[in-house]
């Protein structure tokens, strides 16, 4: 069964990864007198709208601290003005929420369950104006035991190795139930979903149907966001199977997976993703409709294909 420990990086919030694409955004993690870390969890921000993730552990990292409040200043490190770092807006981040219980395997094989509800993981969504280096100050408390001020530098980039919003997806020919004797081969959660294995990503973003293709590992995973990003889209298949493709994708090997393990080459060739998980609406022309990285909240996913499963009012 594919396990994954916690990342220094960003501290159990991804798994995989380890040099060059798709990484970590933040500069550093900073540790608080109030015996929490805070870190960047998004990787791969480009200018334009994006979805800002901060993840909030212990000190060690292996731990998940929920009921923080954060609030976010965004700097720009501006090199026509001397590097200067200049103000550009600010934001409340507001925690995911996940809403059914899920279970993941740390390193040391204990099985940790969690109730739904809030996570530590933190939404701001933020448009950036610009490429370059950036400065994120968050501030906030965590049950009322004031953070500080925690500074983390991050980058931000033209374009990205990752398909653009509105861009074609890639047709992959990833493995499917035809091709293996066993499920087992291509999903290792418990139980396994056979409906999300009938057809190949390439099939699913020709059929002229929206589709949801979800780069995920099964629920067995030490990072924060494996199990509930998994368990988000069954229960999306569960309620839009009928309208929309459905595609589940195990970006690693059947092993243990650890902190400088890579997603499947052909993955990261196709998708260029090197860390998991990744889920990405395609509409019924084929094109990225959105795309989330490390986790979602049941509502966001859902809303993402809604839009696509209602048609267009005419003015």
């Amino acid at each position: 069964m594919a396990a994954c420990v916690a990342l220094a990086g960003i501290a159990a919030v991804a798994c995989g990864g380890s040099s060059g694409g798709d990484q970590p955004s933040s500069a550093g993690v900073s540790t608080q007198s109030s015996g929490v870390k805070v870190a960047i969890a998004s990787t791969d921000l480009t200018v334009g709208p994006d979805r800002f993730l901060v993840a909030v552990t212990g000190v060690e990292g292996d731990t998940e601290i929920t009921g923080a409040r954060l609030h976010l200043r965004f700097f720009f490190i501006d090199p026509a003005a001397g590097n200067r770092k200049t103000y550009k807006n600010e934001i409340e981040a507001v925690p995911i929420e996940v809403s059914s219980p899920y279970s993941h395997t740390h390193q040391d094989g204990s099985l940790v369950a969690h109730q739904a509800g809030p996570t530590n993981i933190h939404l701001a969504n933020v448009a950036f104006d610009a490429a370059g280096e950036w400065v994120v100050e968050v501030k906030g408390d965590v049950a009322d035991r004031p953070l500080g001020v925690v500074e983390l530098g991050f980058s931000v980039s033209t374009s990205s190795r990752i398909p653009a919003m509105g861009q074609a997806a890639p047709p992959s020919l990833q493995p499917v139930l035809s091709d293996v004797p066993d499920i087992s081969e291509i999903d290792f959660s418990q139980p396994p979903n056979p409906r999300l294995h009938e057809l190949t990503i390439a099939e699913a973003v020709a059929s002229g149907r929206p589709a949801v293709i979800a780069f995920a590992t099964a629920a067995t995973c030490a990072a924060t966001a494996c199990g509930p990003m998994k368990e988000i889209v069954d229960a999306l298949w569960e309620a839009y199977g009928d309208q929309a493709n459905f595609i589940h994708v195990e970006p690693y090997a059947k092993g243990p997976v650890g902190s400088d393990a890579r997603v499947l080459p052909w993955i990261s060739d196709e998708w260029g993703i090197r860390t998991a998980p990744w889920v990405f609406v395609v509409d019924g022309r084929g094109l990225i409709a959105a795309k989330l990285q490390v986790l979602a909240g049941s509502s966001e996913l859902e809303a993402a294909l809604i839009t696509l499963l209602t048609p267009a009012t005419g003015g």
